[in-house]
């Protein structure tokens, strides 16, 4: 179930319906292509960018983890010395952990309740894990772990409103936890969690009902940075220093309204990166200094249009890595370290077309881990660690 929007059948008909219009074509049911007809944008920082095939990736554990409606890794998290990832599944997300050696399942179908079926987020805080999930009935739930295997609700679903559909984004800043919701209806959410209540922080939809969802949540210089989506003028990016005031720090959609989505946020030294959606031109990185003045990095689409949205980004050992939606032949992995050169990291889709989103990336035990998109044989999870 490949999602960029929390419903696949929004952003399967918004790509369906740009390609009839661009003229393009889709490369079977689970690749889009959209067609470049404005050209890359003018503001960008590299020359063509280079391909590098790595050849050493190698998949972590079985495809789906042995069932092919395992078809999303939405998200990873270290705990207590253990990689942790969140599944899409009809009858119930799934959270399994891993030792190095050995994936196994931690805890139960959509914690119990089949609505549950997405992993959406997940985060450590004060010594326990926290996973945060859709549920299209009662509205999204966080769930906890002390052991890893024993989880418990920690939120009313929905935060008492069931249209906040979504727990779209997780992390810990200033002591406390915050949460990032999907709410189409009247805008997103960011709560926050002290470790026994929870409170709003900030205005809803930041003001404005067009942020409809928060995909991304990233510390920064001791700030705490969120990215919307916004359909109308354009993904957008607030800041707080309080945990309750916040500020626009970016031109909605970076100047256009094509970047429709702020899909990833990351910190590598002292710069801030986004990556957003873009149907039109390929999906596009950003990146600030300050946290007020940004500039493009590298090539819409990194080159390519067809690559519409850097799903995920994650620094490892003074690397920014960046995994996309689409791409030629499949998701791709990129890799930048100079601030301005982007290189490609992996073959396009692992060697296959239908491994054709990356929605997640990160570092455990010196190694890189991709979490993949795959409908036919379920997600994989790949890793530059050693066999």
């Amino acid at each position: 179930m490949l999602q960029s929007h929390p419903n696949p059948k929004v952003a399967w008909t918004a790509a369906i319906v740009l390609v009839l219009l661009l003229g393009g074509g889709a490369w079977g049911f689970s690749r889009y292509q959209a067609k470049d007809t404005a050209g890359n944008s003018a503001n960008t920082t590299s020359a063509t960018p280079a391909v590098v095939n790595a050849g050493s990736w190698a998949q972590s554990g079985t495809s789906g983890f042995g069932s092919p409606d395992n078809d999303t890794i939405f998200a990873f998290a270290t705990f207590n010395g253990m990689l942790y990832a969140g599944t899409d599944r009809v009858s119930g997300g799934q959270v399994w952990k891993y030792s190095g050696s050995a994936w196994t399942q931690a805890g139960t179908n959509g914690f119990g309740d089949i609505n549950n079926q997405n992993i959406r987020s997940l985060a450590t805080f004060s010594g326990s894990l926290y996973a945060g999930t859709w549920d299209g009935s009662s509205g999204g739930q966080i769930w906890k772990t002390t052991d890893g295997t024993n989880w418990s609700q920690v939120n009313a679903a929905g935060f008492g409103d069931a249209k906040n559909t979504n727990i779209d984004s997780l992390t810990n800043y200033g002591g406390n936890l915050y949460a990032g919701t999907y709410n189409n209806t009247d805008g997103a959410q960011v709560w926050r969690y002290n470790g026994s209540t929870w409170s709003q922080s900030g205005k809803t939809g930041f003001g404005d009902a067009n942020n409809y969802d928060i995909q991304s949540l990233a510390t920064f210089k001791g700030s705490l940075y969120a990215g919307t989506t916004n359909g109308s003028s354009g993904g957008q990016i607030w800041k707080t220093t309080d945990g309750t005031n916040w500020s626009q720090v970016n031109a909605a959609g970076f100047g256009s309204n094509k970047n429709d989505n702020i899909s990833s946020l990351a910190v590598l030294g002292n710069t801030l990166y986004a990556g957003t959606e873009n149907y039109a031109d390929g999906g596009q990185v950003w990146k600030t200094t300050d946290g007020t003045n940004w500039s493009q990095s590298g090539k819409s689409g990194f080159g390519n249009a067809s690559a519409i949205s850097v799903l995920s980004l994650t620094a490892n050992n003074g690397t920014l890595y960046a995994g996309t939606w689409g791409g030629p032949d499949g998701s791709q992995v990129w890799k930048i370290t100079d601030g301005t050169d982007w290189i490609q990291v992996n073959a396009s889709g692992f060697g296959t077309a239908k491994n054709d989103a990356t929605y997640a990336l990160t570092a455990f035990n010196g190694a890189l881990y991709a979490g993949v998109h795959n409908a036919a044989t379920g997600a994989q999870i790949w890793t530059t660690a050693s066999k």
